[in-house]
């Protein structure tokens, strides 16, 4: 039997979720075990890698990034990545009601690290998101 694992990446803009994110689903794959990784900002994302945040969409972003990991638990992908602020704990009971509901065991792992915020989401925005954060 083939464990099915969901990995939760959470922290605040650049303390390194995507950086991660990338490095679990390029380890796995190199070793031949299928890995995706998801998160919001994607959704945002065109096909050229051009990022066009809209403040309005955030909800539509998060219920998309849902979706997609929906998807590919049906497809029982074994290695699954979400890569989220995730700075309240309810915002991950989605991915565990999925988690529960396909037979995948969750790895919870929180980002601290101070890099590049690649979004320019402003010092402002990242104060609200660190006051907010529940462990």
């Amino acid at each position: 039997m083939t464990v099915k694992s969901l990995y939760i990446i959470r922290g605040l803009p650049g303390s390194g979720k995507t950086t991660l994110a990338n490095l679990i689903a390029l380890s796995y794959n190199t070793v031949g075990v299928n890995a995706v990784a998801h998160a919001a900002d994607d959704f945002f994302t065109d096909p050229n890698g051009n990022y066009n945040y809209v403040r309005e969409h955030i909800a539509k972003a998060h219920d998309w990034c849902q979706g997609q990991v929906d998807m590919e638990m049906r497809c029982d992908v074994p290695v699954i990545i979400v890569h989220n602020t995730f700075t309240r704990r309810s915002e991950i009971s989605a991915y565990e009601e999925m988690s529960d509901k396909y037979g995948y065991t969750i790895s919870e792992i929180i980002c601290k690290g101070s890099f590049e915020n690649v979004h320019d989401v402003p010092d402002k925005v990242i104060e609200i998101m660190r006051q907010r954060w529940e462990n």
